[in-house]
């Protein structure tokens, strides 16, 4: 698989022009990957903090966990765990 199992809604914020290109910007919803997000599978045990989504049940049970960009809109008590990246939307 080569996907997620499900969509995230992107807002559309502007054009914009780069390099001479006409841009759309969006941007997703910052809560999209909390546990109590509408955009979040049913947590029942072993919930990851807010800001990662657990993909493993759409990679037959690998274990695969997304996030946003340099851990972007992530509790800031967890990005403390992480050095070296710098989260800027």
């Amino acid at each position: 698989r080569k996907q997620a199992c499900r969509t995230y809604p992107f807002t559309f914020l502007e054009e914009v022009k780069s390099h001479g290109v006409n841009l759309y910007r969006f941007m997703m919803d910052k809560n999209a990957f909390n546990k109590t997000s509408r955009y979040a599978c049913e947590c029942t045990k072993n919930c990851l903090p807010d800001g990662f989504v657990d993909i493993s049940s759409c990679y037959y049970g690998f274990p695969i966990t997304l996030s946003k960009p340099h851990f972007l809109d992530v509790d800031p008590a967890n990005q403390a765990h992480y050095r070296g990246f710098s989260p800027d939307p």
